[in-house]
């Protein structure tokens, strides 16, 4: 006859130390409250903001994010059509405006552990700057739009993307030393 994992310890399965939370299955509902092991960090201690200014990563990443938007709505909104005998600016902004998107919500899910992925940003802003002259989508009749919004957009981005990696690498360095750099 097979031992129940649950013998003798009522809700607790067999395994864990006898001061250990009871244990509460998945299957008890959303109401049910799940105990947190002692030592790991519980819902308060993770959503918790940092001291000295701990949403301000996910904050600039957000600002990135809408930039990467703009950069997507571009080729619409300034209606790029004529951009030359080059490659076509239209998708340049397209691809890469998705592209500084995503890194900005991975920045803003997680802005301490992903502070190196900020980097990854910061090219893409120097590509959005050298592109237009790069691809010769600077030739064309309605290029003058497309240049100005890629240069411009590619320093914002450049900008906000340093800032936010500057601030990760800040939290990050606090989380292993016990207190926030000023």
């Amino acid at each position: 006859m097979a031992q129940n994992p649950r013998d003798r310890r009522g809700d607790q399965p067999v395994g864990l130390a006898p001061d250990a939370p009871p244990y509460v299955s998945p299957a008890a509902g959303a109401g049910a409250s799940r105990p947190v092991r002692p030592g790991g960090p519980g819902p308060e201690t993770m959503f918790a903001p940092r001291p000295e200014g701990g949403s301000a990563p996910a904050a600039v990443s957000a600002l990135t994010f809408l930039a990467g938007i703009w950069l997507i709505m571009a080729p619409f909104a300034l209606n790029y059509q004529n951009l030359g005998p080059g490659f076509d600016g239209y998708w340049n902004d397209v691809v890469i405006g998705a592209a500084i998107a995503l890194v900005a919500l991975v920045r803003m899910a997680s802005p301490y552990r992903s502070a190196a992925v900020g980097v990854v940003n910061i090219g893409l802003g120097a590509w959005l700057i050298l592109a237009p002259f790069t691809l010769g989508y600077n030739l064309g009749a309605d290029a003058m739009a497309a240049t100005w919004n890629d240069i411009i957009v590619g320093v914002i981005v450049i900008v906000l993307a340093t800032i936010s990696a500057v601030l990760g690498r800040r939290g990050q360095r606090a989380d292993r030393t016990g207190k926030a750099d000023r």
